[in-house]
């Protein structure tokens, strides 16, 4: 009968890399983390420059932007923000520009990051979404339909306040949204005093300022009457 031989002089068991694998795990950590502030401090002083080309005023994050909106892409996952925030003016009027992010749900460390850009109101409406009508939302999902057929097969207008989406979407700005391609090119959103329109990605100051631009001319289109307190 074979006994075992005992370990051989020099020999290691798992464990005795344990210590290793914990300083080596704390030590990536500590570098993953020292590199991305270090590319935020670049990404400010990029923002702060052109803010300062541009006349805007840059900020590094302001907590109330968390909730800028009550729907989605708001509220979901963990750890959410308003950051790398541009306020400034454009076309003698006030625009907001900024970064809004959040972790994902649970354990996930995985950050998304959102675009947005937007525009004051002059009253408080009620949440009006306005996107691009595609064969997944027209199946799942039930939207607002005009009687412009072309219209309603190109945009989906989403509204829990079905008269101030038809106050809003009349027959000419139907027209207008039909023959700019801005406007089936990004979702916007009516929204308390704001009008917003977001995308999946990190801030572009440049190109979140040409979609302010069109919401300028999407506010520009909106009846006079309902800047008016509602009965």
């Amino acid at each position: 009968m074979n006994e075992e031989e005992p370990m051989a002089a020099g020999g290691f068991e798992a464990t005795d890399l344990m210590p290793f694998m914990f300083w080596a795990m704390i030590i990536f950590v500590a570098l993953y983390v020292y590199l991305y502030y270090k590319r935020e401090d670049k990404r400010a002083k990029a923002f702060k420059a052109w803010g300062k080309q541009h006349g805007f005023r840059y900020g590094r994050g302001e907590g109330a932007l968390a909730n800028f909106s009550a729907a989605e892409p708001w509220g979901r996952g963990k750890r959410r923000e308003g950051a790398h925030v541009l306020r400034g003016e454009h076309r003698g009027e006030p625009v907001l520009l900024f970064e809004y992010r959040h972790m994902g749900s649970g354990d996930s460390k995985e950050v998304f990051n959102y675009q947005v850009a937007a525009v004051p109101l002059p009253v408080s409406v009620p949440l009006l979404d306005i996107g691009q009508e595609t064969g997944r939302t027209r199946r799942f999902g039930d939207d607002i339909d005009f009687e412009n057929q072309a219209f309603n097969d190109k945009f989906r207008i989403e509204s829990a306040d079905r008269r101030f989406a038809f106050d809003v979407v009349h027959a000419r700005t139907m027209e207008w949204m039909l023959a700019d391609p801005r406007a089936s090119a990004m979702p916007w959103r009516f929204e308390g005093k704001w009008l917003m329109t977001f995308e999946k990605k990190k801030l572009d100051p440049a190109d979140a300022l040409r979609r302010a631009d069109f919401l300028l001319d999407a506010r520009a289109q909106a009846p006079a009457y309902l800047w008016s307190p509602r009965p």
